[in-house]
């Protein structure tokens, strides 16, 4: 038995979203300097698709002291392939404008920790086996 010891685990796999009642929220956000001006108008999302492929892929490490699992800390990635949205933003940045189009595939990063709680402990010897 080791004094401290870390085990991965890795996953991965495709599947495929549907995009459901959405909710349309504006952008805001606060002065990027003092001086500088922003002006900003976000056209109304258009869906593109209603159903995409992605990918996932993460990874786990838990992390043992004398034999058991004390927390672990996970990491994964979600890469969507096919648009789902589509969001026209018009700007004015001081005296200058332009535009741009944010498209939305479903992609993403996520982050996670968790700490093992025992909630029963069950008996080694199996309940099929005969006596």
């Amino acid at each position: 038995m080791y004094l401290y010891a870390i085990k991965l685990s890795i996953t991965g796999g495709i599947g495929a979203s549907r995009l459901h009642g959405f909710t349309n929220n504006k952008l805001s956000f606060g002065p990027v300097l003092l001086k500088d001006t922003l002006d900003f108008d976000e056209h109304d999302p258009v869906i593109i698709n209603k159903w995409g492929a992605y990918a996932h892929g993460g990874v786990t490490a838990r992390f043992y002291r004398l034999g058991k699992e004390r927390f672990n800390v996970s990491m994964y990635v979600n890469q969507g392939f096919t648009d789902l949205l589509h969001t026209q933003l018009d700007y004015t940045y001081n005296s200058r404008t332009g535009s741009q189009l944010f498209r939305s595939r479903g992609s993403g990063v996520g982050f996670a920790v968790g700490i093992p709680i025992l909630l029963k402990t069950f008996d080694s010897k199996s309940p099929m086996s005969s006596k």
